[in-house]
């Protein structure tokens, strides 16, 4: 008698070899990918952050210039302050009020 050899389908080992390839790709995707995306939305929220409490710091810097803005406040903040002035030293970019 003779004995047959089982012959395996070779066609079937290109589809299953995809298989492979496209899990790991996928696992690779789902994991990797996915936390590299969460690192860059936490960047992009703590630079958000940023920019607000610097935003913040600008407009309280814009009310203090505000405050200086005119010869007679800056006169009641050094007469305040016990400092002396020196009227040469003060320099006016706008004449508005005097």
């Amino acid at each position: 008698m003779k004995v047959r050899k089982r012959k395996t389908a070779k066609i079937l080992l290109l589809p299953f070899a995809f298989f492979i390839v496209s899990l790991v790709a996928f696992t690779f995707t789902s994991i990797f990918l996915k936390q590299y995306n969460n690192d860059l939305a936490v960047n992009i929220q703590v630079t958000e952050i940023q920019i607000n409490s610097l935003a913040s710091e600008n407009e309280a810097l814009q009310v203090e210039i505000d405050k200086l803005a005119t010869k007679s406040k800056v006169v009641d903040s050094i007469d305040s302050d016990e400092m002396q002035h020196n009227k040469d030293n003060i320099v006016y970019i706008k004449g508005n009020e005097e």
